[in-house]
């Protein structure tokens, strides 16, 4: 009875353990670091001027910061990637760059991708075992934010192009230019589906991307101004946050393409926590990490973020919290079968019954060696 009982403690227990609440990592006079379980920052990380593009690796164990500061109106500028260690919260490297922005990591946690906005666009691509560059992809005019979709295409927004440049990950190239709406800059790939969505900040809409077929099939008006986005891990809700004026984060539901709810509240960077029931906005306005329950689309807390420094606004851009796993598989091509009649087990015995008869017929025809021309053949 007592074994019953502390195997029955220990099933309690392990849910607690495997879904240990993450940190955000919020850009600010530095890196903020949120303990999401107790809504409190618990670090402040340095790893360079103005940190602004964040990505939280797969494993929650490294996360990668874009930095850019520009004391004259010339290149180059103070710009960098740092490379920030979870456990000590402190930087272990910091990566070439020119003028970086949106940033973000593959699935397998092997490959970093970093938007360069100026003078060229670019996209570099890194190895994160080695740390070394292993690319540098020509993508269109200054592309702002960078996604990896479920399907493994690499979704770069060109805002300055209008359009969205898709990058194959196994030959660093180019392989489509998909035209959205106007001033592209968030994007946000759906873990459990084959789509892509990206915020046109000028057209005042989201473009819906199919990334099997790499072409838009939806756009979505939203309020003004639309800057960050993020897909709620089982794609069924997309936030969309709006600066400029419109304070407030649009709710899209994926199965209408249509915005369902909006909550007041601003900013420019959304993550949403590994199981979705929480999601998360850089409020520059306010100074702070706006927390909102999503089965009420309400705003549950506000955490104090920023102070004196270069960039005291949280303005995060991208995945600032480790991401939700990916769910989405594709669907195996399956061969036709052939139907197999049902037969009972009197059929069955009758039809074995006939075939041992017509085989002693045969036998007893070549034995008396009478024709067979039903057979083809004669004695």
């Amino acid at each position: 009875m007592k074994l019953r009982k502390l195997y029955m403690l220990v099933l309690l227990l392990v849910p607690a353990w495997s879904h240990a609440a993450p940190f955000a990592y919020v850009s600010s006079a530095g890196i903020s670091v949120v303990d999401l379980a107790t809504g409190t920052v618990v670090a402040t990380a340095s790893t360079g001027s103005a940190p602004f593009g964040v990505a939280v690796a797969p494993d929650g164990a490294r996360v990668y910061i874009t930095s850019v500061f520009c004391d004259s109106p010339r290149l180059p500028c103070n710009a960098n990637v740092a490379v920030l260690d979870a456990a000590t919260n402190r930087t272990i490297a910091t990566l070439p760059a020119i003028f970086p922005g949106g940033v973000a990591v593959n699935a397998a946690g092997t490959r970093l991708y970093v938007a360069n906005l100026f003078p060229q666009g670019s996209v570099d691509v890194f190895d994160l075992s080695s740390l070394a560059r292993l690319a540098s992809v020509q993508v269109g005019g200054a592309p702002a934010g960078v996604a990896i979709a479920a399907t493994g295409g690499v979704y770069v927004a060109n805002a300055a192009f209008d359009t969205v440049s898709v990058i194959d990950p196994a030959t660093n190239t180019v392989v489509a230019t998909l035209s959205v709406g106007q001033d592209p800059y968030g994007v946000a790939a759906s873990p459990a589906d084959a789509r892509v969505y990206v915020a046109n900040r000028t057209s005042n809409t989201v473009s819906v991307i199919d990334t099997l077929a790499k072409r838009v099939v939806q756009t979505i008006p939203v309020a003004s101004f639309p800057a960050g986005i993020a897909v709620r891990p089982d794609g069924a809700e997309v936030y969309v946050t709006h600066i400029a004026g419109t304070q407030l984060v649009s709710v899209i539901d994926t199965a209408s393409g249509t915005v369902s709810a909006t909550i007041p509240i601003g900013g420019v960077g959304v993550s949403f926590e590994p199981t979705g029931r929480r999601a998360y906005v850089t409020n520059g306005p306010d100074y702070a990490l706006s927390v909102i329950d999503t089965a009420s689309r309400t705003v549950v807390d506000t955490i104090p973020i920023g102070g004196p420094g270069l960039n005291p606004h949280p303005d995060t851009f991208g995945q600032f919290i480790v991401p939700a796993p990916v769910t989405y598989r594709p669907q195996a091509a399956v061969s036709p079968v052939l139907p197999v009649p049902a037969l009972s087990w009197p059929a069955l015995l009758s039809t074995a019954v006939a075939l041992v008869a017509l085989g002693a017929f045969v036998k007893r025809r070549r034995q008396s060696g009478e024709a067979e021309p039903w057979l083809g053949r004669s004695p």
